[in-house]
């Protein structure tokens, strides 16, 4: 499996989709993740990425072994929450009204071109790779599974030549903000928590494959507290089974006492949990002085410049050459049906500029006076013990993957992750199990990104 795919069994099976058409180049690319990723470029002047599951060689963890379906699943199944089906019939999606109201309806196709109407709407569709060919059959050509995608363009934000400004860090974010906030306006068709390839594509799958543990099934959970259990339970069992030296009693029993605080996540939003990491946002940015490709995804910052003095005016379009442009994720894999604090930009301690993103709306333009959305997060008074949770389950499947696949500087990784696991477990020990007291409404005056700072939550919980 180590093998790379030849031009010839490539263009077999492209032939399927595209009669007459060639594999003119065939290329390797770097991957965010395990997966391998392979730059196709064909005969009729499409240039296509092809996913293919990681070396055998490789040891993945459970919630890694089916990475490639997972993608393909979530981008078929994001497109068509966002476009017109041309057959007519139900969109097998659930979407919200950004008004801050909070009853999902079934999206019918009238209902989706009034979305495409919303320039926002529009707008993240256009951050979706198109899916041109799947298969998770492994009697085919290359003998595995496959997806090829028709990419969006964009260069990693980590490789990007020059350091980013602050003004484009922030624009960055901000888009980064309003991005996630849209992906969490897309619940889950059937009401079900978990994995997106469980949720989306359960007929498909066996458990084995899904590898999980506890009370979720192979079509998800029915409610979040089911659903994160069951994928705590598989990295802990993924860090037994290599005998990795981890607290997992004091872990099991801290969840076990206040599990409670996920009961309140009752709407299952699309989450890409990594979709922060600069290895797989995509942007552009501006060629010899000129516009980066728009998109509405801007934040107020964009019209700062308004009423300003001329000379602040030039510092400030000085400070913004770098006007990078969000235009894409890279990596569609790691994603689930759950609650949107789950995202690892949480746990890391979001930026006001992403707070401020998340948090807007249609009919509110201004940032939020609350660190979080009530109309996106669920129970944002309890928000502070969930995030705590949140970041052991993080910590601990940084341990196990630095043990799983080490390389570089993994012992400088693992060591990181055993420090703020160790903080983590010793913030949730001050938890009391009934402390779900509500917490007054924070000063408008006050920072977003101070006032969910991580280690300032444990003094908020203690009762």
């Amino acid at each position: 499996m180590c093998q790379p795919p030849s031009q010839q069994s490539v263009g077999a099976i492209l032939w399927t989709v595209w009669p007459n058409v060639t594999v003119e180049r065939l290329q390797p690319i770097p991957s965010f993740g395990p997966q391998r990723i392979y730059e196709v470029v064909v005969s009729n002047g499409k240039t296509l990425i092809l996913v293919l599951p990681p070396p055998s060689i490789l040891r993945l963890l459970r919630s890694e072994q089916l990475m490639v379906a997972s993608e393909a699943v979530v981008v078929r199944w994001a497109r068509a929450a966002l476009s017109r089906n041309p057959a007519g019939e139900m969109v097998a999606v659930k979407m919200e009204p950004d008004d801050g109201s909070r009853e999902p309806a079934h999206a019918t196709v009238d209902d989706v071109e009034r979305h495409e109407a919303s320039d926002k709407d529009t707008d993240l569709l256009r951050l979706l790779p198109t899916l041109v060919h799947s298969s998770q059959e492994r009697s085919n050509e290359l003998g595995f599974a496959y997806s090829f995608l028709e990419p969006t363009l964009g260069s990693p934000l980590a490789l990007v030549s020059r350091s980013l400004s602050s003004l484009g860090r922030q624009r960055v974010d901000g888009q980064m903000g309003q991005i996630f906030r849209q992906l969490a306006r897309l619940t889950s068709p059937s009401g079900m928590f978990g994995p997106a390839v469980a949720v989306l594509a359960p007929s498909s799958l066996h458990r084995t494959e899904l590898g999980g543990s506890g009370p979720m099934g192979v079509s998800g959970a029915a409610t979040w507290t089911m659903a994160f259990h069951s994928m705590l339970e598989s990295v802990l069992r993924d860090g037994e089974d290599m005998a990795i030296t981890i607290p997992y009693s004091a872990i099991r029993r801290q969840f076990q006492r206040l599990s409670h605080f996920l009961d309140s996540v009752s709407v299952p939003r699309l989450v890409a949990i990594d979709g922060t990491n600069e290895s797989v946002i995509l942007v552009s940015e501006p060629a010899d002085g000129g516009s980066a490709p728009q998109t509405v995804f801007t934040t107020s910052i964009d019209t700062s410049l308004k009423g300003k003095s001329a000379v602040d005016n030039k510092n400030a379009l000085d400070e913004s050459k770098s006007n990078l442009r969000v235009c894409g994720l890279r990596d569609w894999s790691n994603c689930i049906f759950g609650d949107p604090l789950l995202a690892t930009v949480f746990s890391e301690g979001p930026s006001e500029s992403f707070l401020e993103g998340f948090n807007i709306t249609k009919t509110d333009p201004g940032p939020a006076q609350l660190p979080l959305g009530r109309d996106i997060i669920d129970d944002v008074d309890s928000a502070d013990v969930r995030l705590i949770i949140y970041q052991a389950y993080h910590a601990t499947a940084s341990i196990v993957r630095e043990f799983y696949r080490p390389h570089g500087d993994s012992s400088r990784r693992e060591l990181e992750a055993r420090r703020r696991l160790n903080e983590v477990l010793s913030k949730l020990v001050e938890v009391q199990a009934d402390s779900k007291r509500k917490h007054p409404r924070p000063s408008g005056e006050m920072s977003p990104a101070k006032r969910i700072k991580p280690d300032e939550v444990a003094e908020r919980s203690k009762g």
